[in-house]
């Protein structure tokens, strides 16, 4: 993804087939983990829309991703749709 304008490279624009995911030290990575990362991914590209002034760096860190996953299974809780991230390994608990 380029960092100034939000598009992937044309080839990485349609299908481009299974991918791997690969999560370091081997530790699972659920459909919840998957889930919740398209859905990070997936606002962060609608935010490179909003003009010049957006930054991804300010998303692009673990804190920032952490609160992001804490909002949206909260969020997700409210909406009555908090099983659907039953299984997220990748969110770490508040005091780590």
């Amino acid at each position: 993804i380029d960092p100034i304008s939000g598009f992937a490279p044309m080839e990485w624009q349609s299908y481009v087939g299974p991918v791997i995911v690969y999560r370091p030290g081997g530790l699972d990575f659920t459909i919840s983990d998957i889930d919740a990362t398209n859905e990070f991914l997936s606002q962060l590209l609608d935010r490179f829309g909003d003009g010049p002034g957006f930054d991804p760096r300010e998303w692009l860190n673990p804190d920032f991703f952490q609160r992001f996953l804490r909002r949206l299974k909260n969020n997700r809780e409210f909406n009555g749709l908090g099983s659907s991230l039953n299984h997220l390994t990748i969110l770490r608990d508040e005091g780590e």
